[in-house]
């Protein structure tokens, strides 16, 4: 049963709702989520684990959930300014190293 429509997306009631069918589950669900969709995935993954079999997640603004992160918003800045300038090629060569937290150029400076 979807949720009642709403004047808004609200990805934490967006989640609530899907942890409650993935309880009525039996044996757990592999779980896809996109774009907003793919929020809620996550969240509701992280808080049930035992219910997901597998998670796949596509185009998920994952941002939403901590936009006052340090890192969260280093991320959104880069995302927006390749968005912004798709030729511009030192932000298409940077990523983030796991490790150490701390943005590298993935091709060279």
């Amino acid at each position: 049963m979807p949720s009642p429509e709403a004047a808004t997306q609200d990805f934490v009631l967006d989640t609530e709702d899907l942890l409650r069918l993935l309880s009525a589950e039996p044996g757990g669900v592999h779980l896809v989520g996109y774009s907003y969709g793919g929020l809620s995935a996550v969240l509701a993954a992280s808080s049930q684990p035992q219910t997901v079999r597998s998670l796949t997640v596509i185009e998920a603004p994952l941002w939403a959930a901590a936009p006052d992160d340090p890192e969260v918003q280093a991320l959104a800045s880069l995302t927006d300014r390749f968005i912004n300038e798709p030729d511009d090629e030192r932000a298409s060569r940077f990523s983030i190293d796991r490790r150490s937290r701390e943005w590298y150029p993935t091709h060279g400076a």
